[in-house]
């Protein structure tokens, strides 16, 4: 059951959302180990995406908070108490107090997956944090500019994941979806630019998208229901588990809205 848990804090504001990225990534992964230490020993040992998310810190004052999306049900309740119980903590030198933890917002795998399909989608995507993907090939290159292929391929790269090696979603969507998104889904607009985090770690900094992006499906009519439900279940999952790389240090962190286009095709 994909699950969003605010974590609140009291202590002074950071000097940039993502300046305690690192942290709040170990800190995060702490608080699995104490209540799931085999969930913790096999997510440090994968090269993959684990099911979880971080958002960065946001503050108003002298109240901080911050967002952790998990994707397994098993965590929810036992890293909510964990968390619950940490009072005192540092980020970086400065000293903060949580002060509370809530469950925001959360939804059951069958619910994303949509029983009834909109007869002409179009998705609304807003991308909070910068927001890349890696390419493959044999040198490191990164895709900033947005793409229906690269955001709908990572929310089904996840997807998998937690249908086979993390074992928290009980069924698989079909990996048709896509071909469908290559040869049916297009942008429709989006407005934006580049954002750049600086000294995200010790070696580098990171370059993503931020703004808005429509995607439009085209000719929805000649798409199998199973692929239509597909489209929309990975939307919303994205909801959850952000677009792109890095989003256990606040990247790629996602909004999706799936309506129905008026008129046209």
């Amino acid at each position: 059951m994909p699950a969003k848990l605010r974590v609140q804090l009291v202590g002074p504001p950071p000097a940039h959302a993502f300046q305690y990225a690192n942290e709040l990534r170990a800190l995060v992964y702490v608080w699995i180990g104490r209540c799931r230490p085999e969930r913790a020993s096999a997510f440090h040992g994968a090269n993959a995406p684990k099911p979880y998310a971080i958002s960065p810190v946001q503050s108003e004052g002298d109240r901080c908070w911050f967002q952790v999306s998990l994707l397994d049900d098993r965590l929810v309740g036992p890293v909510t108490e964990v968390a619950a119980r940490e009072g005192k903590l540092r980020l970086g030198q400065e000293p903060y107090t949580l002060v509370g933890v809530q469950v925001r917002e959360e939804v059951t795998w069958e619910e994303l997956l949509p029983t009834e399909v909109r007869a002409r989608p179009r998705f609304r995507v807003r991308l909070l944090t910068p927001t890349a993907q890696h390419v493959p090939g044999p040198h490191r290159k990164v895709a900033v500019v947005p793409s229906a292929e690269n955001y709908f391929a990572s929310w089904l790269n996840r997807w998998k994941l937690c249908a086979g090696q993390w074992e928290c979603a009980p069924f698989a969507v079909d990996e048709s979806v896509l071909g469908a998104v290559e040869s049916n889904v297009v942008i429709a607009g989006f407005k934006g630019g580049t954002e750049v985090v600086r000294n995200l770690d010790a070696r580098r900094q990171f370059l993503g998208f931020v703004g808005e992006v429509e995607f439009e499906v085209l000719r929805p009519q000649s798409l199998s229901h199973g692929v239509r439900a597909s489209l929309e279940a990975l939307g919303w999952l994205a909801n959850y588990c952000g677009t792109g790389v890095e989003t256990m240090r606040g990247m790629g962190q996602t909004e999706v809205r799936i309506e129905e286009k008026a008129g046209g095709r």
